[in-house]
């Protein structure tokens, strides 16, 4: 039996009961605010937290083009780009949002 990203992944969305684009927008807000809550005492926290979701969400999207060359010969280039814009939102969001909150905050030394 050959090994298969989608194996992994399949049971996750299954569990969760809810449509691919809405598991993408909801890993990707759990893992910025989890990571943004660890990153919380450097003062650019959340941009470490954005980069971590864009690193797994991009880890993410090479096991899926992996999965896709092997079964397609080719890349679902459409579904690629839909799934990272979706995953990166509410994290780009929430950092902007940090950003703006952190430049009002005094300096301490």
């Amino acid at each position: 039996m050959e090994f298969a990203w989608y194996m992994i992944k399949e049971p996750i969305a299954n569990v969760f009961g809810l449509p691919r684009p809405m598991l993408h927008m909801l890993f990707g807000a759990i893992l910025f605010v989890v990571s943004a809550w660890l990153f919380r005492p450097r003062r650019l926290g959340f941009l470490y937290a954005w980069l971590i979701v864009l690193g797994i969400e991009l880890l993410n999207e090479a096991g899926d083009a992996y999965d896709w060359i092997r079964w397609t010969g080719g890349i679902n280039t459409g579904d690629t780009i839909e799934d990272i814009l979706l995953t990166m939102l509410s994290p780009t969001i929430l950092a902007v949002f940090m950003f703006g909150w952190r430049l009002r905050q005094p300096r301490t030394q």
